[in-house]
Order: C-alpha cells, then sequence, then structure tokens
C-alpha cells in the first residue's frame, strides 16, 4: 500500500493521537495508507512541503502561499470552520485595559503569533503599517508565541497589553463567535476587541507535485465525504467539514504580498 506523510503542527498534547486516529479514517476512506507527521513549526510544514519531507500537510494560508508558488504544491480543500470557510485577525486586550483603539498602542507590549501566520502577525501588522504606523517604532515590546491560546494567556496574566489571533465571526449578526481565548480560564467575555481584519482565506490541506493527480482524486473525494463526526475533524481541526477549494482563494494573500519581500520567511520580511 503506498504511503502518504500528512503532515500538522502540534497544537496540544493530544496532536499526535488526533492525527493518527485521522490518518486513520483516511486510509479506510481511500485504500492508501496516511501516517501522521507532527512538527513544530508552520516553517517546518513549509520545509516539508518544499523538501518532500511530507506528501500532505495541513496548512494556514500563507504556508500554503509560498509552497503553491516555491515548490507547486496543490490546494486539494479549504477547512470550514463553524460559521464560515476563513476567518477574521483580531487585535485584543483585556476589556478592563486603558486601551481603546489602535492609536493607543504606542508604548504597548503585543504578543504576536509566528511569522507565518496571517491571522496572528502578517495581516494585521499589514493593516497597521496602511495606517501609517510605523512597526519598528511603535510598541514597547514584541513578543512571540507559538500557539494562539498562548497568546490569549500572555494578554489575560498582563504578560502583554495587547495580542493578535484569528476569531471566528458570525456572518449574519457580526457578533464574535469563536476567540482563542475563550479557552482561558477566567477571560471569557473579559477580552475586548481594538481592530478586527477580514475575512482571512481558510487553513488548507495541501498536497505536493510527488502526490499523483489521479490519487489527489481520491484523496479529495475522501475529504470531502467527511462529516464532523469522524475521528480528528472537529478536535484536531477545529472544523465541520473540508470544502472545494474557492476560486482564487489565495488572491487576497497574494495581493498582498505583491511587491514586498514574501511575508513569512522572516520576522524583517514583514516588519
Amino acid at each position: 500500500m503506498v504511503e502518504q506523510r500528512f503532515a500538522v503542527v502540534a497544537k496540544a498534547s493530544t496532536t499526535g493521537d488526533l492525527a493518527a486516529a485521522f490518518c486513520a479514517r483516511m486510509t479506510a476512506l481511500t485504500a492508501v495508507r496516511f501516517v501522521p507527521r507532527v512538527v513544530e513549526s508552520y516553517e517546518a510544514i513549509f520545509d516539508d512541503l518544499v523538501h518532500g519531507r511530507c506528501e500532505l500537510a495541513w496548512a494556514p494560508p500563507f504556508v500554503a502561499l509560498e509552497a503553491e508558488d516555491r515548490a507547486g504544491v496543490a490546494l486539494l480543500a479549504v477547512v470550514k470552520r463553524p460559521f464560515a470557510v476563513g476567518y477574521h485577525s483580531a487585535l485584543f486586550t483585556r476589556a478592563d485595559s486603558m486601551l481603546r483603539s489602535i492609536a493607543d498602542l504606542a508604548g504597548a507590549t503585543v504578543a504576536w503569533g509566528s511569522p507565518w501566520s496571517a491571522s496572528a502577525y502578517v495581516v494585521p501588522r499589514w493593516h497597521l503599517r496602511a495606517k501609517g504606523i510605523d512597526l519598528r517604532r511603535a510598541f514597547g515590546q514584541d513578543l512571540s508565541f507559538a500557539r494562539h491560546d498562548a497568546i490569549g494567556r500572555a494578554v489575560w496574566d498582563r504578560v502583554a497589553d495587547v495580542g493578535a489571533c484569528h476569531v471566528g465571526v458570525d456572518p449574519v449578526s457580526g457578533l464574535l463567535a469563536s476567540a482563542p481565548w475563550q479557552a482561558v480560564t477566567g477571560a471569557l467575555g473579559a477580552m475586548r476587541v481594538l481592530l478586527l481584519v477580514g475575512p482571512i482565506p481558510a487553513d488548507v490541506i495541501a498536497a505536493t507535485r510527488f502526490v499523483a493527480p489521479e490519487l489527489r482524486r481520491r484523496i479529495v473525494s475522501a475529504l470531502l465525504a467527511m462529516k464532523q463526526s469522524d475521528p480528528g475533524l472537529g478536535a484536531l481541526f477545529d472544523a465541520t467539514s473540508f470544502e472545494p477549494v474557492p476560486e482564487g482563494h489565495l488572491a487576497l494573500l497574494r495581493r498582498l504580498a505583491r511587491g514586498a519581500t514574501r511575508p513569512g520567511l522572516s520576522a524583517a520580511s514583514v516588519v
């Protein structure tokens, strides 16, 4: 049986088990052996896709954009979250903070995500630059965290004044529907959003050029057939389903990156 390595970023102690369960389900649906490959960062996902250390990966949008341009990876499906195929970026602070808008950010300590993260780094910084804010001088201190829940914890514990992360927005009401800080004890209902940008294209399942077209079609069929009750879909991806890739799915991010050093390759590239 052909083996397909499926790469995911470790987000919790349970990631390995959840990825194994998801791979077992994909094996059953495709008659192709899937094995999990758990890595520590978005950069590692990019390297795996480019250098052939995996055949498939769960990739955030900027990783997918880079890998598509650098190594010809194919986008097989998008991850549909409870409210939409996509999400928003938020800059947020504690509800009891003196900060009321982005005009108050001078001297603030800001908790960012990985430079590969669209919602927790690239998009909010791009928006602030577009507002005329010089990111090299704007803040008192920049902190970096690998996980969005850790960013929420840093703001809640007053380690940082402001954090950047992904959030879900109800498309009907426009109200905040989900946010990583909601899992932090005491923080539910106790944060305030200073800036909301989006929607941002959703995460994708990506395949390297070494996955044959016929096999890609089988994998896509299996992904689209999966239901929320299938192992790993809800718990691993925080998703309700996989959906077909919309036409021009990464076009917005491609326009954002046009004319600049590629986002995500280094912190300096998006300063």
